[in-house]
């Protein structure tokens, strides 16, 4: 059975789909499997992946779906069949650190914690980037970080999934949302919290590539999927309370959730639509939202509120919300989500 388990979910990546999988496949960490799901490409990923698999029959298996699935079902179906104690997840546009896994399972053993949080760089997709030298830098060392003791500290770590290491007992009673975007949101928060003690290595091993096709680059279009971040944070907040959280840990998972909800307003607002199209999506959208997460402009952590102050009294000053009846919910939401669309037209 292999030390670590990487998942890689792969989607019409074949510019850059050899370059992150040799930076997987060749980690110092020699226990290890790559589970690569190709969701439906229809350019060349797929044979360059059956490629690799050739070459690294011993360590890699590449799952060929038949359908579209998105990113987080195809999480799911990795999840399913990975036998490693330990999870990764890589996007099949980014590059990671030679030695990225093997710093990340000595530092879970040294701590003896179930996740490790790493750090990320951003980069954009027409630099060449030579991660050996990139490494050169001086190196910061690891600490251990309790979310229950420093709360301050969840408000700012990033929900991605990409830079940490997760022990696969610990997951093994959560999946992501399938069919929608934000998964990560859904999914790291809460278990981070449920864990309570994560070690940190600080240093930046896992390269975020930014494409002219990526989310980061369309943030200007408008897209129905916006909406998917109040299921992600229902789902969220349901697992807090499944899995018996205290108050101080469901008030804190409420507060990043609301956090996360408000913070969609400024994707909204960076559409290139009518400004009272705008307003009215915004208030239309926190009212829905306030149905589950009540007050959803006032949050109740002092950290929480120090972090955010400056988003909420922005939208506190421009928006207005209305009280949607909870049977009203589905109606709304299905209401909304089609002015969105008819906006793309």
């Amino acid at each position: 059975m292999p030390k670590i388990s990487v998942i890689v979910p792969v989607h019409n990546t074949e510019a850059y789909l050899p370059t992150c999988l040799n930076s997987v496949l060749n980690q110092t960490e020699e226990s290890i499997e790559v589970i690569a799901i190709d969701d439906c490409s229809t350019d060349n990923s797929l044979q360059i992946m059956r490629n690799f698999e050739k070459k690294y029959s011993y360590k890699m298996k590449v799952i060929a779906l038949n359908e579209n699935v998105g990113v987080s079902t195809a999480r799911n179906i990795g999840l399913s069949v990975a036998q490693g104690d330990y999870i990764g997840f890589v996007d099949s546009d980014d590059i990671i650190s030679l030695n990225m896994y093997e710093n990340f399972y000595n530092l879970a053993k040294e701590y003896n914690v179930n996740i490790v949080v790493g750090n990320h760089f951003r980069f954009f997709d027409d630099k060449y980037l030579d991660m050996e030298t990139y490494l050169t830098q001086e190196r910061r060392k690891p600490r251990r970080t309790d979310y229950s003791q420093q709360e301050k500290s969840i408000f700012f770590e990033s929900p991605s999934v990409w830079d940490k290491l997760f022990k696969h007992d610990s997951i093994k009673d959560i999946r992501f949302l399938d069919g929608h975007i934000y998964e990560d949101i859904g999914f790291t928060y809460p278990i981070l919290l449920k864990e309570k003690e994560v070690a940190e290595y600080l240093n930046d091993d896992y390269g975020y590539r930014i494409t002219k096709g990526g989310i980061m680059n369309t943030s200007s279009l408008v897209k129905p999927s916006i909406l998917d971040i109040i299921e992600i944070a229902n789902y969220a907040y349901q697992l807090g309370e499944q899995w018996e959280f205290d108050d101080k840990a469901l008030q804190q998972l409420r507060d990043i959730l609301k956090q996360s909800i408000c913070k969609m307003t400024l994707v909204i607002n960076k559409w290139k639509i009518k400004k009272k199209q705008k307003k009215e999506l915004i208030e239309k959208m926190l009212s829905i939202a306030n149905v589950t997460f009540p007050d959803i402009l006032e949050l109740e952590t002092s950290s929480g509120k120090m972090y955010n102050d400056r988003l909420l009294n922005t939208i506190k000053k421009e928006y207005c919300i209305e009280a949607i009846p909870e049977n009203q919910l589905d109606f709304q939401k299905e209401n909304l989500k089609r002015k969105i669309k008819s906006l793309r037209k």
